[in-house]
Protein backbone atom coordinates (compact mmCIF):
# COMPACT_ATOMS: atom_id res chain seq x y z
CA UNK A 1 0.00 0.00 0.00
CA UNK A 2 1.48 3.33 -1.00
CA UNK A 3 1.11 6.62 0.89
CA UNK A 4 -1.76 7.82 -1.34
CA UNK A 5 -3.74 4.64 -0.68
CA UNK A 6 -3.17 5.04 3.07
CA UNK A 7 -4.39 8.64 2.95
CA UNK A 8 -7.47 7.70 0.97
CA UNK A 9 -8.31 4.92 3.43
CA UNK A 10 -8.40 7.47 6.29
CA UNK A 11 -11.39 9.64 5.49
CA UNK A 12 -14.17 11.31 7.49
CA UNK A 13 -16.34 8.17 7.53
CA UNK A 14 -13.59 6.33 9.38
CA UNK A 15 -13.90 8.24 12.63
CA UNK A 16 -14.99 7.17 16.07
CA UNK A 17 -16.43 9.58 18.62
CA UNK A 18 -16.68 8.61 22.27
CA UNK A 19 -19.28 10.04 24.65
CA UNK A 20 -16.51 11.89 26.53
CA UNK A 21 -15.83 14.02 23.47
CA UNK A 22 -12.74 12.06 22.46
CA UNK A 23 -12.44 11.74 18.70
CA UNK A 24 -10.34 9.27 16.78
CA UNK A 25 -9.43 8.40 13.23
CA UNK A 26 -9.89 4.67 12.63
CA UNK A 27 -6.81 3.07 11.11
CA UNK A 28 -8.23 -0.02 9.37
CA UNK A 29 -6.67 -3.37 10.19
CA UNK A 30 -6.89 -6.39 7.91
CA UNK A 31 -9.65 -8.75 9.06
CA UNK A 32 -8.15 -12.20 8.70
CA UNK A 33 -8.32 -13.66 12.22
CA UNK A 34 -5.04 -11.96 13.08
CA UNK A 35 -6.55 -8.48 13.52
CA UNK A 36 -5.66 -8.06 17.21
CA UNK A 37 -2.04 -9.02 16.55
CA UNK A 38 -1.97 -6.87 13.41
CA UNK A 39 -3.23 -3.91 15.46
CA UNK A 40 -0.54 -4.58 18.06
CA UNK A 41 2.12 -4.81 15.34
CA UNK A 42 0.96 -1.50 13.87
CA UNK A 43 1.17 0.12 17.29
CA UNK A 44 4.73 -0.98 18.07
CA UNK A 45 6.28 -1.32 14.58
CA UNK A 46 4.15 1.02 12.47
CA UNK A 47 3.15 -1.85 10.18
CA UNK A 48 0.77 -4.81 10.38
CA UNK A 49 3.10 -7.26 8.67
CA UNK A 50 4.91 -8.21 11.89
CA UNK A 51 1.77 -9.73 13.42
CA UNK A 52 3.22 -13.26 13.56
CA UNK A 53 6.16 -12.02 15.61
CA UNK A 54 3.83 -10.14 17.98
CA UNK A 55 1.65 -13.26 18.32
CA UNK A 56 4.74 -15.31 19.15
CA UNK A 57 5.93 -12.85 21.82
CA UNK A 58 2.50 -12.50 23.42
CA UNK A 59 1.72 -16.23 23.43
CA UNK A 60 5.17 -17.01 24.86
CA UNK A 61 4.61 -14.44 27.60
CA UNK A 62 1.20 -15.87 28.55
CA UNK A 63 2.66 -19.40 28.56
CA UNK A 64 5.62 -18.33 30.69
CA UNK A 65 3.28 -16.64 33.18
CA UNK A 66 0.59 -19.31 33.08
CA UNK A 67 -0.27 -19.12 36.79
CA UNK A 68 -1.41 -15.53 36.25
CA UNK A 69 -3.27 -16.19 33.01
CA UNK A 70 -4.76 -19.68 33.44
CA UNK A 71 -8.08 -18.36 34.78
CA UNK A 72 -8.72 -16.80 31.36
CA UNK A 73 -8.72 -20.36 29.97
CA UNK A 74 -10.54 -22.70 32.38
CA UNK A 75 -10.81 -25.50 29.78
CA UNK A 76 -7.18 -25.46 28.61
CA UNK A 77 -3.79 -26.20 30.01
CA UNK A 78 -0.69 -24.21 29.12
CA UNK A 79 0.37 -26.46 26.23
CA UNK A 80 -3.11 -26.55 24.69
CA UNK A 81 -3.27 -22.77 24.91
CA UNK A 82 0.15 -22.40 23.30
CA UNK A 83 -0.69 -24.80 20.47
CA UNK A 84 -4.03 -23.13 19.74
CA UNK A 85 -2.87 -19.52 19.97
CA UNK A 86 0.34 -20.11 18.01
CA UNK A 87 -1.77 -20.83 14.93
CA UNK A 88 -2.25 -17.95 12.53
CA UNK A 89 -5.82 -16.69 12.22
CA UNK A 90 -6.70 -17.68 15.80
CA UNK A 91 -8.49 -14.75 17.42
CA UNK A 92 -6.80 -12.97 20.31
CA UNK A 93 -8.66 -11.77 23.38
CA UNK A 94 -8.38 -9.83 26.62
CA UNK A 95 -5.59 -12.05 27.97
CA UNK A 96 -3.42 -11.33 24.95
CA UNK A 97 -4.05 -7.60 25.36
CA UNK A 98 -2.92 -7.84 29.00
CA UNK A 99 0.24 -9.68 27.94
CA UNK A 100 0.94 -7.22 25.12
CA UNK A 101 0.65 -4.26 27.50
CA UNK A 102 3.15 -5.90 29.85
CA UNK A 103 5.65 -7.07 27.20
CA UNK A 104 5.70 -3.76 25.33
CA UNK A 105 5.18 -1.50 28.36
CA UNK A 106 2.14 0.40 27.18
CA UNK A 107 -1.42 1.09 28.30
CA UNK A 108 -4.03 -0.23 25.89
CA UNK A 109 -7.44 1.46 25.80
CA UNK A 110 -10.09 -0.69 24.13
CA UNK A 111 -13.10 1.25 22.86
CA UNK A 112 -16.29 -0.37 21.55
CA UNK A 113 -17.57 0.75 18.17
CA UNK A 114 -21.11 -0.44 18.79
CA UNK A 115 -21.23 1.18 22.26
CA UNK A 116 -19.65 4.65 22.14
CA UNK A 117 -21.30 5.45 25.47
CA UNK A 118 -19.33 2.66 27.16
CA UNK A 119 -16.08 3.56 28.88
CA UNK A 120 -13.01 1.88 27.39
CA UNK A 121 -11.35 -1.08 29.04
CA UNK A 122 -7.76 -0.28 30.01
CA UNK A 123 -4.88 -2.71 30.26
CA UNK A 124 -1.41 -1.86 31.55
CA UNK A 125 -0.13 1.04 33.60
CA UNK A 126 2.45 2.68 31.37
CA UNK A 127 2.42 6.34 30.39
CA UNK A 128 2.34 5.29 26.72
CA UNK A 129 -1.31 5.19 25.67
CA UNK A 130 -2.40 3.00 22.76
CA UNK A 131 -5.95 2.94 21.46
CA UNK A 132 -7.82 0.15 19.71
CA UNK A 133 -11.43 -0.21 18.61
CA UNK A 134 -13.39 -3.42 18.98
CA UNK A 135 -16.43 -4.02 16.81
CA UNK A 136 -18.73 -7.00 16.60
CA UNK A 137 -20.07 -9.58 19.00
CA UNK A 138 -18.22 -10.59 22.15
CA UNK A 139 -16.39 -13.70 20.94
CA UNK A 140 -16.08 -12.96 17.24
CA UNK A 141 -15.30 -9.36 16.46
CA UNK A 142 -12.67 -7.19 14.87
CA UNK A 143 -9.95 -4.82 16.09
CA UNK A 144 -8.79 -1.61 14.43
CA UNK A 145 -6.30 0.98 15.67
CA UNK A 146 -7.54 4.37 16.86
CA UNK A 147 -5.47 7.49 16.22
CA UNK A 148 -6.38 10.35 18.58
CA UNK A 149 -7.71 13.54 16.98
CA UNK A 150 -8.71 15.49 20.08
CA UNK A 151 -7.02 16.71 23.22
CA UNK A 152 -9.85 15.20 25.27
CA UNK A 153 -8.14 11.83 24.79
CA UNK A 154 -4.58 12.91 25.46
CA UNK A 155 -2.01 15.51 24.53
CA UNK A 156 -1.66 14.88 20.80
CA UNK A 157 1.96 16.00 20.72
CA UNK A 158 2.84 13.88 23.75
CA UNK A 159 0.98 10.90 22.29
CA UNK A 160 2.88 11.08 18.99
CA UNK A 161 6.16 11.38 20.89
CA UNK A 162 5.33 8.46 23.19
CA UNK A 163 4.42 6.24 20.21
CA UNK A 164 7.71 7.20 18.51
CA UNK A 165 9.53 6.28 21.73
CA UNK A 166 7.59 3.01 22.00
CA UNK A 167 8.56 2.11 18.43
CA UNK A 168 12.19 3.05 19.10
CA UNK A 169 12.26 0.95 22.30
CA UNK A 170 10.61 -1.93 20.48
CA UNK A 171 13.18 -1.75 17.70
CA UNK A 172 16.08 -1.59 20.16
CA UNK A 173 14.79 -4.39 22.37
CA UNK A 174 13.23 -6.75 19.84
CA UNK A 175 14.92 -6.16 16.46
CA UNK A 176 17.40 -9.04 16.88
CA UNK A 177 14.54 -11.34 17.96
CA UNK A 178 12.45 -10.18 15.00
CA UNK A 179 15.27 -10.94 12.55
CA UNK A 180 15.80 -14.39 14.10
CA UNK A 181 12.05 -15.03 13.96
CA UNK A 182 11.94 -14.11 10.26
CA UNK A 183 14.86 -16.43 9.53
CA UNK A 184 13.11 -19.30 11.33
CA UNK A 185 9.92 -18.64 9.35
CA UNK A 186 11.91 -18.82 6.10
CA UNK A 187 13.45 -22.14 7.14
CA UNK A 188 10.05 -23.72 7.87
Amino acid sequence: MNADQKKSSLNDEDRFSHHTGANFQIYPITGDGNCLFRAMAYIVFGRQSEHSFIRNKVVSYVSSHWKRFKNFFPDEDRLDYRDRMSSSRTFGSESEIVAFAEVFECKVHVYFKDSPERDPLMFGNSATDCFILYSGITDCGHYDVLLPLSRVTCSLTRHKESIRNLRRRTYEEFNADLNDFKLQEQDE
